[in-house]
């Protein structure tokens, strides 16, 4: 390795998430248990795979993944995911991209809206759950930051603190399944 590779510490990777988070803080960190997630890294491994160069090795799906779900669960921010995974800001940026480019175009028919009777089961389960009727889901937005692209500053915006973003929007059932996620509008837009 040549001195531009700076090397990082794994240990809160290797030793403190892998081996010694019990399974009610791994839930509360990743919102997903462990088989799940090992389930999640199994379909994409060949996918997000990346070879080795000579001037750097490359990072293990495990790692990209547990990076993913962590930051998407907690909405951390690149420096803090930076940190704990060992992983340069602007790579946990693209792998961040690709992961996303990746899930729309293969499981793109995974996150649909119910309809006829599996919509009249989500409206019975909030009727249930919270006394409301006739509500087919929870939606909300926010702001994800992204860092500004050098060849497309027109398509991207200044979010109102000065921050470039894009905004998503999700619904989800009571359950707390995903039925409907979008991304995509600029920054300018309100969430």
């Amino acid at each position: 390795m040549g001195y531009w590779v700076n090397p990082r510490s794994m240990t809160w990777f290797s030793r403190f998430l892998l081996i010694e988070f019990k399974e009610d803080r791994w839930l509360e960190s990743f919102r997903m248990n462990k088989v799940m997630l090992c389930s999640i890294v199994d379909c994409l491994r060949l996918v997000l795979k990346k070879q080795n160069i000579k001037y750097r090795q490359s990072i293990l799906v495990k790692i990209q993944m547990n990076k993913i779900i962590f930051k998407l669960a907690q909405g951390a921010n690149f420096l803090t995911c930076s940190e704990m995974f060992a992983i340069r800001k602007s790579i946990v940026s693209l792998i961040l991209h690709e992961f996303v480019v990746i899930l729309i175009s293969t499981y793109n028919d995974l996150i649909i809206l119910p309809q006829g009777e599996a919509m009249a089961i989500v409206m019975d389960d909030f009727k249930v759950w919270c006394g409301l009727l006739n509500v087919q889901g929870a939606i909300d937005g926010m702001h994800i930051s992204i860092l500004k692209h050098v060849l497309f500053l027109e398509d991207y915006y200044y979010h109102k603190l000065d921050w470039y973003s894009l905004v998503a929007q999700a619904i989800v059932d009571c359950k707390k399944r995903f039925t409907n996620v979008f991304v995509g509008l600029l920054g300018s837009v309100n969430d």
